[in-house]
């Protein structure tokens, strides 16, 4: 199908992956000053798009399931991983990631993991809040009116991802 527009569709042609940034954040994630938040955007955006799921098709095309793109019960990335991937430091990424936990839009557990009898401590795991990363897509609010949602319990079981199975893709 056409639209009329040679670059509308040479572009529509393209597969386009990866990260998408609902507009409300803009206006929704920001300092107290009122000004957006980039950092903890572009973060959210790479973290929420983790926890979309790869759907699994037939040899005709038809989805016969889902999965996640990672490992485990929640993502294992750290703050290195986001630094080298969007060109913020260490500190900018660790600053935004406890905006969004005390925000209310990031869960962070800290964990003891092993890894071929290496064990490694303080490993960052990160889950999305759905209720109120819904509520900042989908309304204006101010992410200081957050609440805790109550936390879904993971399907799967909890297991120690190695750094082979880790997510920092």
């Amino acid at each position: 199908m056409k639209s009329g527009c040679q670059v509308v569709d040479q572009i529509g042609e393209l597969e386009i992956v990866g990260n998408i940034v609902p507009h409300l954040w803009y206006k929704n994630i920001t300092f107290t000053s009122g000004k957006a938040h980039f950092v903890a955007i572009a973060l959210l955006a790479d973290i929420v798009y983790w926890y979309r799921p790869t759907m699994l098709k037939d040899d005709s095309g038809m989805i016969v399931g889902a999965r996640t793109k990672f490992k485990g019960d929640m993502l294992q990335k750290s703050y290195q991983a986001f630094a080298d991937t969007y060109g913020f430091t260490k500190r900018q990424v660790k600053d935004a990631i406890d905006f969004l936990v005390d925000h209310h839009l990031l869960l962070r557990e800290f964990r003891t993991i092993s890894s071929s009898s290496i064990l490694m401590n303080n490993v960052m795991f990160l889950q999305p809040v759905a209720c109120n990363v819904r509520r900042v897509m989908n309304e204006r609010i101010n992410v200081a009116d957050l609440s805790i949602c109550p936390r879904t319990t993971p399907e799967r079981k909890r297991e120690d991802v190695s750094p082979e199975g880790s997510s920092t893709g």
